[in-house]
């Protein structure tokens, strides 16, 4: 497998340089891979031995700590991390893991509070912040953070979890009028553009799943292997709505 090639390589590394940390990280980023986190662990501390400012390899040790379960050490770790590294958002990005696995909401609020505070545009951070809200019962502050980072700060990494979020609470009119303001972002993203329109079909809305799924076929005349995937499935949900709208007499073919 490409685990194993990659495995190989980053061996290869660690024989030629053993003195630099690179080939044991990316040891670690494979062992993490395929879930074998006692050896992820050997090898993050191999990389934290010979470079202590590796970050990263911090960061996966963490991680794999919380994958055994062995929480109080990944909370001492991470909250190491946030001293040592105030300006980076790792600890206090894994401290906000930990608290979730605990379902201690409000201290991972706070932790992902202060890591969007230090990176307002990383993705994994907002994404996390936004999931957090809603798990939280907070839906409208979600919407808020993502509409902001959408419409204000032209964030286009938010436009895909800003439409999920649309489609989970049944925001057919917003996606539509999301749509219309990011038509260029949506005529280069072919899977976005299926993704909105099975979400529209989902939610019910036949007519606008029916309009986004008719533009995508009459726009997008790539031959790509991916592109002809994507069309055909969007021709089979495109005949499954025109039989469910004519059923419903809401056109006439």
């Amino acid at each position: 497998s490409r685990l194993e090639e990659a495995k190989g390589l980053f061996q290869g590394i660690v024989l030629v340089r053993p003195d630099k940390p690179a080939g044991h990280l990316g040891m670690a980023r494979v062992a993490t891979a395929q879930v074998r986190h006692e050896d992820a662990l050997g090898h993050c501390d191999k990389a934290i031995e010979l470079f202590p400012l590796e970050i990263e390899a911090y960061s996966l040790k963490g991680s794999a700590l919380l994958a055994l379960s062995r929480m109080e050490e990944a909370q001492s770790l991470f909250e190491r991390l946030a001293v040592d590294f105030p300006y980076r958002i790792n600890g206090y990005a894994g401290l906000h893991q930990l608290f979730r696995r605990l379902e201690k909401h409000h201290p991972a609020l706070d932790a992902i509070t202060r890591a969007y505070a230090i990176n307002t545009r990383n993705i994994f951070v907002i994404t996390q912040y936004v999931t957090l809200l809603e798990l939280m019962g907070k839906a409208d502050a979600a919407y808020a953070l993502l509409e902001h980072h959408v419409n204000a700060l032209s964030h286009d990494a938010c436009i895909v979890p800003l439409v999920n979020l649309y489609s989970k609470y049944g925001e057919s009119s917003k996606i539509l009028a999301l749509l219309d303001a990011k038509d260029e972002f949506f005529s280069k993203n072919a899977g976005l553009q299926v993704k909105v329109g099975l979400a529209l079909r989902n939610k019910g809305n036949l007519l606008a799943s029916y309009t986004v799924f008719k533009n995508y076929l009459d726009t997008d005349s790539s031959l790509s292997l991916f592109a002809l995937k994507n069309k055909f499935r969007v021709y089979e949900q495109l005949l499954l709505l025109q039989a469910i709208v004519r059923n419903h007499k809401l056109f006439k073919q």
